[in-house]
């Protein structure tokens, strides 16, 4: 019997405390309704849930989005029933001024309402708006000129010469001659503009290598050579790339994977790709220079294959250089997903009375009523066609809802499976806790006790 070391207090403290302890996690469970509150309690689980909750939350707001597009779309489709309601009357209008009955004063008073309803049609088409963007307009962000000057997604200034007639800056200073091709503009939207187009280079020395690069839509990093003496023709996938950054980087990489020279990294910040050829990308662009000569200027390097004969260090970057954005081709991105390209473009054509081929009708004769019908039909056929297209385009959106719906339904029940908690089970646990936590009070208290039995013989 010994009163400086109380080995039973000890035991019975320790197990108490381990108890209070699971009590005050399983407390913490039940007033958060969680039972993963921090790492600690689940790293694993946390990470998974984390991982779906951001793609409920992300799809939650798509499907906002989305819902967005629908309402866009039953706005144009509106005020294109409008129009067609307009047509049928001007057909009325055109039947009747076609009738021989009428004289010229008869004609001349439906002519004056033939105008105005050409002019509804075009301020229908001018103003009808959808939160401050003009539908039928300038949906497409670049207004009327768009038509006429459509932007180009690459440039280079190396297509008016055909060659290296740029500078690639050397590491140390100095230039050696390159070409670019700016790819800044280019993003996970319009990235599928690019499959099929091709660019090619030639070694600026003599041994006349060419490289044909093919960009495909199979995904990026997928890359293939075909060899043929001293052609060789790249194919690159580059389905996904999100920028141009990226995208130079796909290009490079897949000349990387298939090497036809003894190539590697160069100290001028480039890939070899012959003896006298490389790849680099800086600033958004993607450069082909010749490292053989370095020249102290950027001009000079400009010059020293400007006016070079043949296909000596030739490069052709017109099929990329000559994509356009389309006129009236994605018009408007809806992103109906959560990952960046994952959504859809709705299309909507201008319209007006010039585009429906009804601005220069008249029916104040005869003769040019009865060619006003013909004009008409055709006009509502149009509009028909049109109202058609956006009703698909609203159906697909009202699909992609109910998808987004069934997949945040399912994936918030995952999630629950691993944050929420059982409430009964946590009930359970915290009911054997307040058991234990009780016993161990009454071990101690008997522990203590003991000492009590000490005194007794000290007596």
């Amino acid at each position: 019997m010994v009163i400086q070391t109380n080995i039973a207090a000890m035991n019975a403290q320790r197990q108490y405390k381990i108890n209070t302890g699971k009590k005050a996690k399983t407390t913490e469970k039940l007033s958060s309704g969680y039972k993963i509150n921090r790492a600690a309690d689940d790293a694993a689980g946390l990470a998974i849930s984390e991982k779906m909750r951001r793609q409920v939350k992300g799809l939650t707001r798509a499907t906002e989005n989305t819902e967005d597009g629908i309402s866009l779309c039953q706005v144009a489709d509106g005020a294109l029933a409008e129009v067609h309601d307009i047509l049928n009357r001007m057909t009325q209008l055109s039947v009747q001024a076609a009738n021989g009955t009428l004289n010229d004063e008869d004609r001349n008073a439906i002519e004056q309402e033939i105008g105005a309803l050409k002019e509804e049609i075009d301020r229908i088409g001018r103003d009808t708006t959808f939160n401050e963007k003009k539908i039928f307009r300038d949906i497409r962000g670049y207004g009327d000129e768009y038509y006429e000057n459509l932007p180009h997604l690459i440039s280079s200034p190396s297509t008016e010469t055909g060659h290296l007639s740029e500078g690639y800056p050397a590491q140390g200073g100095g230039y050696y001659s390159a070409a670019s091709m700016d790819l800044s503009a280019v993003n996970a939207q319009n990235i599928d503009m690019l499959y099929g187009k091709s660019f090619s280079f030639v070694c600026p020395y003599g041994c006349n290598e060419v490289f044909d690069i093919t960009l495909t839509s199979d995904p990026a990093g997928t890359s293939s050579v075909s060899n043929t003496g001293n052609q060789h023709y790249y194919s690159i996938g580059v389905n996904g790339v999100s920028s141009g950054d990226a995208l130079a980087d796909a290009i490079i990489n897949g000349v990387k994977a298939h090497p036809v020279y003894s190539s590697g990294e160069l100290g001028t910040g480039g890939y070899q790709v012959s003896h006298a050829s490389a790849l680099a990308k800086s600033g958004g662009k993607l450069y082909v220079y010749s490292y053989g000569n370095k020249y102290a200027s950027e001009e000079a390097a400009a010059n020293a294959y400007r006016n070079a004969v043949g296909a000596r260090a030739s490069v052709n970057f017109d099929q990329l250089v000559d994509v356009t954005y389309p006129p009236y081709e994605k018009t408007l991105w809806i992103q109906t997903g959560v990952e960046a390209g994952h959504g859809m473009y709705l299309t909507i054509d201008k319209m007006d009375s010039e585009q429906l081929g009804i601005n220069s009708i008249h029916v104040d004769e005869q003769e040019a009523a009865g060619l006003s019908i013909k004009l008409i039909k055709r006009a509502m056929q149009d509009i028909s066609s049109r109202r058609s297209d956006i009703g698909a385009q609203q159906n697909r959106l009202e699909h992609t809802v109910n998808s987004n719906n069934n997949t945040v339904e399912n994936t918030q029940a995952a999630e629950s499976r691993l944050r929420d908690a059982d409430m009964s089970k946590e009930m359970m646990s915290l009911t054997l806790q307040n058991v234990l936590a009780q016993s161990g009070e009454s071990m101690i208290s008997n522990a203590n006790q003991s000492r009590q039995d000490i005194l007794s013989l000290l007596q």
